[in-house]
């Protein structure tokens, strides 16, 4: 049903609660310690408490959400398909912070979603951006264009970042549409090695390895130290892999 939020025990599957918000929703939620946010393809954006789902509070922003709200410090940060990204007050939904940046007119439907670690927010855009701001105010620490996509077309140019981002230790792991994957130094946005595989789908990190699906639903293993490649996988090609 459109609208509904329910909450299940884990151990039991029994059902805790549900709430019936009446308007579609098309991200999250986004999970706290004491709120869950979800979001809207109208550029809406609720709280609801976690344990009883009682509406806390509802706020407006200038586009559709498409990627989950991120909780940390007392902030709710919401980014929108327009390059928006919002921090708004966990107790109250008022706006505290905005940071805008300029998107191609043609992307990929889709948003990554936002990595909070250390005081930080870090975020992958359909331009080809990574940003890192303080989660408290804004403040931008650094931008860093970390895909120059050079086509000649529109389509050509697409260099969406788009799929999961991981932040471990002093380094992120992010992949583009362009057929890019990458490690950048969280201090700097400084790209440390780049290996010619695209996915829209983002990636995943072990301890040794990152692994991805890339735009033609090959899987890949690469060497998360240096981009090095692994094995392939190339049995389930072109089944859209998510």
């Amino acid at each position: 049903q459109a609208g509904e939020v329910v909450s299940f025990d884990a151990l039991t599957g029994a059902v805790n609660w549900k709430a019936n918000l009446g308007v579609e929703i098309s991200a999250g939620p986004g999970i706290g310690d004491t709120l869950l946010v979800v979001g809207g393809p109208e550029g809406k954006v609720i709280a609801l408490d976690i344990d009883s789902g009682t509406v806390l509070w509802e706020t407006d922003v200038t586009s559709e959400v498409l990627s989950p709200p991120v909780i940390d410090r007392n902030k709710v940060v919401v980014r929108t398909q327009d390059g928006r990204v919002y921090g708004f007050s966990i107790q109250t939904g008022k706006r505290e912070w905005t940071f805008d940046t300029n998107i191609p007119n043609l992307t990929i439907r889709g948003n990554s979603k936002p990595i909070a670690k250390g005081g930080r927010i870090y975020i992958g855009f359909d331009n080809g951006k990574v940003a890192a701001l303080n989660i408290m105010d804004g403040t931008v620490l650094w931008q860093q264009n970390v895909i120059n996509s050079q086509g000649k077309t529109e389509i050509d140019r697409i260099a969406d970042i788009d799929g999961d981002i991981v932040a471990v230790a002093t380094d992120l792991y992010l992949a583009s549409a362009a057929d890019k994957t990458m490690s950048i130094a969280t201090e700097s946005g400084r790209v440390l090695w780049s290996q010619n595989i695209g996915s829209v789908t983002g990636v995943t990190v072990s301890r040794r390895s990152l692994y991805l699906s890339d735009n033609q639903s090959i899987v890949h293993e690469l060497n998360r130290m240096d981009g090095s490649r692994g094995w392939s996988q190339e049995q389930l090609m072109n089944r859209n892999l998510t």
